[in-house]
């Protein structure tokens, strides 16, 4: 007993030391961060050889009863190496110090060792070895009492879980439990809060989208109050999961006001990207409420947005592209085809001619929008509107040029094999059925017969999507008589 009283006292000296010193150096008017490095190093050393005494020529038998203060005095050192990056030290030392608990009967400390190896390891990418730690940390916490011990060890499994394909269900049972035994400790506010969230974010990776937007309708005034004000990236984050639940869920008003909340916390950010999605994604939402001025201030906002960023053109792109189909209907006065026109022609502009893959793609997809929106400002006269400018400020007129541009459309697609098939197929039925509309049937009918051709080698190679195109291709070959 007299060798355990003399181990607990020093390791006790120790941790009073250390409390004092870090006081000190955070009262003291002169100090520094170099005055803390200091402090954790004495403290570094001092530990060192507390571990190195007690734990020299150690058996299994542990005829002091000090086995258990070693394994505080290793738990005590691996947290404060952390800190100063030495992980693999910090990392042995937790399983030993879990093993020393075990050897002195003491299974309920061991699972804070190793609880925190879980999230060390998982954090260095290892996440088998931190899902064994963490599920080995559960197990030992059954006969622990602590309420915030038994949800912790809960959440650290959760959130391994959580990076592991098709373990969400079972990730939401821990975050579950966890979220109960933070809040029997009355810690609601704090990790009670990150353990909802993590349920929440469980509960949307398994379609449970109701479940998921009330846990974190819930969660919400904790997780602000818990990182200290709406623009903490954890409560950004939060906003931002809730409205795309809530979209799904087919409030797009709710979601629009949790994408501009989460918006708004991102002010202050250095980076204007976070910001300009948000306002980008409560734009969509709005538009599909029907609320088209706040949904064009919102469009309007994540433009600049991204255009402040730089090097963010396909989403300045898509957002000229939203713009212009904005309350656009067939009935629209001619001032709003002109407004439509003007954006499309902006987005143009921006991706014509790329040589990068990507701006392609979305020169591709603007050439069928634009072509789209020539068909739809005047569907009656075909004549009148296959003469549009040929840029969106005026140039030259072109003859039938939404269907040079649907042409134009369909080779860009073609460039992309199989993932743009439907797009490809798109722009050319498009393109032959204009050609109908327009009374030229016998060009219809070669385009689409070109277009049935070509399926029909390609369905010899390729699968069942490809064999239903042909099929529809047939079909309106056969409509056109």
């Amino acid at each position: 007993m007299r060798e355990r009283r003399v181990a607990l006292a020093g390791l006790a000296t120790l941790r009073l030391e250390s409390l004092l010193r870090h006081r000190e150096q955070h009262t003291s008017e002169e100090g520094s961060g170099e005055g803390a490095e200091s402090v954790d190093t004495v403290l570094r050393e001092q530990l060192d050889a507390f571990v190195a005494e007690r734990g020299k020529d150690r058996a299994v038998a542990d005829p002091g009863g000090t086995t258990d203060v070693l394994a505080q005095a290793e738990l005590f050192l691996a947290q404060v190496l952390l800190p100063s990056g030495e992980q693999d030290r910090a990392v042995a030392l937790l399983a030993s110090s879990a093993e020393h608990f075990l050897a002195a009967g003491r299974p309920w400390e061991a699972a804070r060792p190793l609880e925190l190896r879980a999230r060390v390891v998982a954090a260095g990418g290892d996440q088998v070895a931190a899902e064994a730690d963490a599920r080995a940390a559960l197990a030992h916490s059954a006969e622990a009492v602590e309420p915030d011990v038994l949800g912790s060890v809960r959440l650290t499994l959760s959130e391994v879980l959580m990076e592991r394909e098709g373990s969400a269900a079972e990730a939401a049972e821990h975050a579950l439990g966890a979220a109960h035994w933070f809040d029997r400790a009355g810690l609601s506010a704090g990790p009670g809060a990150r353990a909802r969230l993590l349920l929440a974010r469980a509960y949307a990776d398994t379609d449970r989208h109701a479940e998921a937007a009330e846990v974190l309708h819930s969660a919400l005034p904790d997780l602000v109050e818990t990182y200290g004000g709406a623009g903490d990236e954890e409560v950004v984050r939060a906003r931002q999961l809730l409205g795309g639940l809530l979209n799904g869920l087919d409030d797009p008003r709710g979601a629009a006001e949790q994408y501009l909340l989460a918006a708004e916390g991102t002010t202050a950010w250095e980076d204007p990207r976070p910001q300009a999605s948000l306002a980008h994604s409560a734009a969509e939402c709005l538009a599909e409420a029907e609320l088209t001025g706040e949904s064009e201030a919102a469009y309007l906002r994540a433009l600049e947005l991204w255009r402040r960023a730089g090097d963010c053109v396909v989403s300045e792109v898509r957002v000229l592209r939203s713009l212009a189909w904005l309350g656009l209907r067939y009935d629209s006065p001619p001032e709003e085809y002109e407004r439509a026109r003007r954006f499309m022609g902006e987005a143009l502009a921006l991706v014509q001619d790329s040589e990068v893959a990507e701006l392609r793609y979305e020169w591709a997809e603007t050439c069928s929008q634009l072509a789209r929106l020539l068909d739809a400002e005047d569907p009656e006269d075909g004549e009148e509107r296959s003469a549009a400018p040929a840029a969106a400020g005026g140039g030259p007129a072109v003859p039938d040029r939404d269907i040079v541009l649907l042409d134009r459309a369909a080779g860009l697609f073609a460039e992309f094999g199989d993932a743009a098939r439907h797009d490809r197929f798109n722009a050319l039925a498009r393109a032959a059925w204009t050609e109908h509309n327009r009374n030229r049937v016998d060009a219809a009918k070669a385009r689409m017969t070109a277009l049935v051709t070509e399926l029909e080698e390609a369905a010899e190679r390729e699968g069942e999507e490809t064999a239903e195109l042909l099929e529809q291709a047939r079909e309106m070959l056969h409509e056109m008589g």
